[in-house]
């Protein structure tokens, strides 16, 4: 999936950042919105987007983002947006690493139906109405967050993490403003 990690690379370093310039990203809802459409642009038709999907076989979880390629989940991602503040991300770290556990499982995860009933309970016990992924090898866990210069994300490094956290298998991508109010985005 390293084709997958360089566009998001490309979209976070290029187009999130000129947008966040723009003043237009403050909040985590217009980020994911945002980041939707530039991913959109960038992927191939074969890519879907999920947009907060419950996750019912992982006790109701709900990552920010989840593509797939293939009838494949390829990368979970989980957001942040608070440029003047200190974001909690702790939480969002424990839920990418619990999809790569899942992973060892082999779980086949549902994201979304197709519909053909107005009642929810005979809409669900159609099992091919259920539109099913497996979870790729090579699952691309990120975490992007825009947070304060100073925050705990961007000064530490994430190795202070490992004593909580399985933090070798995902990816973080940072934006923020520097004390010299130039503007950074990048892959840490």
């Amino acid at each position: 999936m390293e084709n997958f990690l360089n566009i998001f690379r490309t979209t976070w370093e290029i187009d999130i950042k000129a947008i966040f310039e723009k003043g237009l990203i403050v909040y985590e809802r217009q980020l994911q919105s945002i980041l939707y459409n530039q991913l959109r642009v960038r992927l191939t038709i074969d890519y879907e987007i999920y947009i907060e999907p419950v996750i019912y076989q992982l006790d109701k979880i709900k990552p920010d983002m989840v593509i797939t390629k293939d009838k494949r989940i390829i990368s979970i991602i989980e957001l942040k947006s608070k440029p003047w503040e200190y974001p909690e991300f702790f939480s969002d770290m424990k839920k990418l690493v619990r999809f790569k556990k899942e992973l060892i499982n082999n779980k086949e995860i549902v994201l979304g139906w197709i519909p053909k009933s107005v009642d929810w309970f005979e809409q669900d016990n159609h099992e091919n109405l259920k539109l099913t992924y497996s979870i790729d090898k090579d699952l691309q866990l990120i975490l992007a967050i825009i947070a304060k210069h100073d925050s705990d994300i961007i000064t530490k490094e994430l190795k202070d993490y490992a004593n909580y956290i399985d933090i070798k298998d995902f990816k973080v991508f940072l934006g923020y403003i520097k004390k010299d109010e130039t503007i950074e985005f990048k892959m840490k």
